[in-house]
Order: structure tokens, then sequence, then C-alpha cells
């Protein structure tokens, strides 16, 4: 698609490297990509060429120079080339050499990379075609190339692949070897395509789609979803090392270094470039058939924990409750091991493998798919996981059990990793160990230990909460009210008095006879003491105007009970137990509920100083789906109270002039 060149000034151009040891082909493949390709997308150039334009005197010229000369030119001509395809949003193809390697050379082959280079490509590809074709194909070529032995031309290859992928992973390139299955020009095309269109948002794009897919059946009975890693979460397996220990032994190379490794330790680290290599190696190693039998080879050596077994099982049964395994390894694996254990019809699992797949799974996907589970599906959702790269994923999922294996095969920064997230934060997990006996993570003061086939986990996974909720969406008083909240000319005091009466109203006819009613004496206007009704405890009853929007409701309500205590808080910790000693109730007021998140935040804050007060929500709008059940119910308890004046079916966040807090307050023209 192409994009304005404002925007691709910004960006990284994609530059692909086309790479191989002389005359194995890279300028026929060229050629036959410029002819296959759609230069709408893709801009083709001969590495030689390119330096023959930015030199004056072209190559003739540039042959003869130093070493030093010849570098400064070479980092020119990939720069050129950067900036036309920034310039055009275009993918660069351009062929280039590593190095040049005489056989009768004493020093072995000299390295004609440069720093430019590492800076600029975005991928590389190698052709990895045999000696005996590149040989053949050197002797035809009709420039005038040295005979070299097949030997020779092995150890440069060999020497060359080793050299490109230590480059690649140190300065974050994607490497892939194009290997004539069944053709070079074939599997080109299909990385190259993946290359042009693969962005971490097309990325979590694809990861989004197929979390959409796994729910479309069950999507409107959820309330709970358990999102669940895989590798030694639900077995004590690592199925990516099983895969490469099993594809070494079909080769007769057992006792090598798993390459899972090799990418992981390297300054890639776990990032999304980390996981699109370890995608691009699992293709250009294997080919689909041979990837299928290795997969279903490993999968027939896992066995998922007996215990997970039994609660993936009742949650199969549940039609409430949704499983979803999302893994950074094999998607292929675990779908076979999940069928064996005869639970793939509800568990369903997201993950890639191969670059048909068009996703890699990360922590930010990871995370990700837990915020779509929340604000899409309004979902409670339960996070299960023994690494660390899944903490981003624990710490948004509502509730978060760290699966704690044997020590000698568990992450040895997981415990840092979990003392740092749970650091002056809310985030709390549990963890359950396989087996029992092993040692815990932590001080079990720290992480709880439960057990996952407990009646009492089962029953709070499968509980159904419902809300507690009270409004007046079809009554003529609601429309009444809500015109000038809807009335998009309104604004600043006529709009911050509209929402006060509200606040008024909904004290008068519902907190009124949702708290009860008490006597207390009054002197009669003409002289005598009557009985008069106020507020059930209307002394010690705590109104929280959650700031900013929901203060004129909340005076609308103080207007009502004009003793009861009101504070402005903006975030939790405004709130602490000086204001709620002494006090029965608490209403929460803001004038909209969207995703429900600060309401459970504050119910949660509560709750945590003093569980056994009563807390009631008042608002002016509830989005519906929200207070239908699910997260919201499950997180704050089936005991809290709404008040809405009505409900709707549209789910937003505001900004600019459509935000409520802007138009209380006139400050609409901020973002």
């Amino acid at each position: 698609m192409a994009q304005s060149n404002t925007r691709i000034s910004n960006i990284k151009p994609k530059i692909v490297g086309l790479y191989g040891v002389s005359g194995s082909g890279k300028t026929h493949l060229l050629n036959s990509l410029r002819s296959s390709f759609d230069n709408d997308r893709f801009s083709f150039f001969e590495g030689s060429e390119e330096i023959a334009n930015v030199v004056p005197g072209g190559l003739a010229l540039f042959i003869g120079m130093s070493e030093e000369m010849k570098e400064r030119w070479r980092e020119a001509a990939i720069e050129n080339v950067s900036r036309k395809c920034a310039r055009d949003g275009k993918v660069a193809i351009i062929t280039g050499h590593l190095m040049f390697w005489s056989e009768h050379a004493a020093t072995g082959g000299q390295l004609v990379w440069t720093q430019k280079d590492s800076n600029t490509y975005t991928h590389i590809l190698y052709l990895n075609v045999s000696a005996e074709k590149v040989s053949s194909q050197r002797e035809r070529d009709t420039r005038n190339r040295s005979p070299v032995s097949l030997d020779h031309i092995r150890a440069w290859q060999e020497t060359e692949k080793a050299e490109l992928q230590n480059l690649c992973r140190s300065n974050g390139i994607l490497f892939a070897l194009l290997s004539p299955r069944p053709t070079v020009l074939h599997r080109a095309t299909e990385f190259l395509d993946n290359f042009a269109d693969h962005t971490q948002d097309y990325n979590l794009h694809m990861a989004e789609t197929k979390l959409d897919s796994a729910l479309a059946i069950d999507c409107g009975l959820l309330k709970t979803v358990l999102a669940l890693d895989a590798d030694r979460t639900l077995a004590a397996d690592d199925t990516g090392k099983l895969f490469w220990s099993a594809f070494f032994s079909n080769r007769g190379k057992g006792g090598q270094v798993c390459p899972l490794d090799t990418i992981f330790q390297s300054p890639l680290d776990f990032s999304y470039n980390a996981f699109r290599q370890v995608c691009l190696l699992y293709d250009y190693e294997t080919d689909e058939e041979e990837f299928e039998v290795l997969c279903q080879k490993v999968a027939s050596t896992v066995t998922i924990y007996e215990d997970f077994r039994r609660l993936l099982r009742y949650a199969s049964e549940a039609e409430h409750v949704g499983v979803i395994v999302i893994t950074c390894g094999l998607r292929r694996i675990w779908e076979i091991v999940l069928e064996r254990a005869d639970l793939s019809q509800k568990v369903k699992v997201i993950g890639g493998g191969r670059v048909g797949d068009s996703l890699v799974v990360d922590a930010e996907v990871k995370g990700a798919l837990v915020d779509r589970l929340h604000n899409t599906y309004n979902v409670y959702v339960w996070a299960f996981s023994d690494s660390r790269l899944d903490i981003p994923m624990m710490r948004k999922a509502d509730r978060a059990i760290v699966v704690v294996g044997k020590e000698h095969a568990r992450s040895r920064t997981m415990d840092g990793a979990l003392i740092e997230a749970m650091r002056g934060e809310s985030f709390r997990p549990c963890q359950v160990r396989f087996p029992s006996y092993t040692t815990p993570r932590l001080e079990l003061e720290q992480i709880p230990e439960i057990r996952i086939t407990d009646d009492t986990f089962i029953e709070d996974i499968s509980s159904k909460t419902e809300l507690q909720i009270t409004h007046a969406t079809d009554s003529p008083a609601s429309r009444l009210l809500s015109t000038p909240l809807r009335n998009a000319v309104l604004r600043d005091p006529p709009l911050r008095m509209a929402l006060q009466r509200i606040g008024g109203y909904l004290a008068v006819q519902y907190l009124s006879d949702i708290v009860g009613l008490e006597e207390y004496s009054i002197n009669h206007v003409q002289g005598s003491q009557i009985h008069g009704r106020r507020l059930q405890h209307e002394e010690t009853t705590l109104i929280v105007a959650l700031m900013r929007s929901g203060e004129p409701l909340a005076l609308g309500i103080s207007d009502v009970f004009p003793l009861a205590m009101f504070l402005h808080a903006k975030d939790t910790p405004d709130i602490g137990i000086q204001h709620l000693q002494n006090h029965q109730t608490v209403i929460l007021v803001d004038a909209v509920v969207n995703t429900g998140k600060t309401i459970m935040q504050f119910v949660q804050h509560i709750r945590s100083l003093r569980n056994a007060i009563r807390i009631i929500v008042v608002t002016y709008v509830a989005q519906a789906q929200t207070i239908s059940g699910g997260r919201l119910a499950k997180a704050i308890g089936p005991d809290v109270t709404f008040i809405a004046l009505r409900t709707s079916e549209n789910k937003y966040t505001g900004t600019g002039t459509i935000d409520t807090g802007n138009r209380l307050f006139n400050t609409t023209h901020l973002p």
C-alpha cells in the first residue's frame, strides 16, 4: 500500500540483501524476481551497478582504489539505495558480497561488509545452492571467474553463512537460507512477500484475528477465559528444544547446540525480531513434510500435567469458560498434544512456527491479547505461565498463576522478574507446583500456593457472578434528564448543573431505597417536633467523586445527603484507611462507566483497606456489556450495587469534543 513520503521518511525502509558466493546465481535470481514481482512494491538493485553509479569513473576506477576508499564508496552506494526506497516507499532487493576469497589466498577471505550494511539491511537471503551447481555456473559465466575446487566453494559457503548469521543476530537483521525446495525462486518469492507485509502492527492484527476466530462460537456465552502458556506450563517439556534435538538426530548430528538458545542469547534477546528469526529458521531448515513429521514425533513424547488435564477437561465442559493456549513456541505441536488428550474441541492454540502462519507470538502479543479479551469480550482472565516473558500477560490478567516446575528445568531469571513486577503494584500472583514437593518460587508469603484441582479453585473459575444493577434507561425521567448531556452544544456550567440534577435524582429515587432511610427529629413549621427522614447512617457514609467528571454527579448526591463525608479521588491512593474508618457505606461516583477498569481498581483498593465496607457505584451512563456480567462482576463481586440513570450499547473512549470531562470543564480543545 502506498504511503506518504512524510511518513516513509520516519520509518526505516526494508532493505533485503541477496547474498551468496560468487557464481551462486544472485544476479539471475534478481532478474527473475524483477520479472515476477509487482514493481509498485519492490525496487531491484545490482550491488556492483549501484557502486558504479556513485563512483565518479565507475567500476574501472573503483577497482584500483585503496580498501579504505572502496569501503567509503560501498557505504555511499547502500545509503543511496536506502534513500531511494525511503522516498518511494518500496522494499529494496539488492545483490551483495560478504567476502571475496581466492583459493590460494594465504589469509582467508577478504570481508567487504561495512558498518553501513549493518545499519541499513533489514533482511538477508543467502543462496544455499550446492557447490557443484556453483562450480558449473562459474564455468558458464561470461565474466572471467577463476576456477575453484568444490572443497573451497563449500568452505567459502560455510564461512559466509556462519559470519552472516552472527552479523545479522548482532544487528537485528533477519536471515534466511534459500534452498532449491522446490526452487530458489519459489522460496525467495515466499520470503519476500512475507518480508514486505510483516510488521509488528500486522503481526498483532493477525494475533487478534486468530483470537477472534478461536472464540467465534462461544463468545456470546463466555464470562471467563483461561489464557495459558504451553512449554513448561502445561507440561514439563520445552518442545522447541525437543524439536531441534529430533531434527539433529535425524541427520546424525546429535549433541548440537540448540539454535533457539543461540538466537535468544544474542542481542536479539526475546524481541519481535528474535521470534521472527526463529520462524524463518524453522521454515528454511525444514520443508512442510519434515516439519509435520517432527511435530508429530515431539508431540508423542509430551504429557500434559494431570492436574492441568483435569482442569482443562472441566473448563471444556463449562459453556461460559473459554481456554486459549498462547504459545511463543510451535502451535502445531501443541495442537497435536491437545488432540491426543481429547481437548482440542474446546482448547484452541494461538501460535506460529512457519512463515505461512503469518504470526509470531512474543510478550507484546500476549499482553495485547489479554487486553482484547477484556475490552472486546468483557471476560475475566486467568493467566498461567512459568516464564518471565509472560509477566506482561500475567500483570494484565485479572488473576495470575505462576507454574513452578523442577528446579533444574525452571527459568533462572523468573524470581527476579517477579520481585520487580510485584514492587509497588497490585500484581499479586499465586503459584502452583509440579510436582507438589518441588521448591516454591520465592517465599509462600510472597506468592501463595494454590492447587488447581481443589474444589475452591474450580468454583472460583466456574462461578457466574452477576452485578446488582438498577437503572432507569427507558423511563421518562431518564429521557428528560439525559437530554442536556446528549446535546453536543451544551458544555461547561450548564452541563455540570445537568449532571448535578441527575445525581440528585439518583440519590432520591434509588439510593434512598437501596440504603434505606432512618427517622430523626425536626422542628415542624407549626412549632411541634416531628419525625423527618434521612439516609440510613448518613453520617457514616462516604461519597467519593472520581475526578474529574464524577464531581458534578457526586455533588448532586451530596446535596441530598449533606451529612455524608465528601472526598475527591483521582487515583486509588487518594483513598486512605483514615477515610474509611467509622464508615459503613462508600458511594463511588463517576459520570461514565465504559470498560469498568477505573471502578475495578477503586473497589479492589477499598476492599484491601476494609473488606467488609458496603460499596455502591453511581453513574450517569454505564456500558451495557460491561455491566452484563463477566469481568467486572467477577472482579468486584456480587455485593457491589450499581445505580445508573441509563445504560448504553455504545463502547468508546472519548477524546477532545466528545470526552465527558472535556465537555464538563470546557477543555474540548485538549486531546
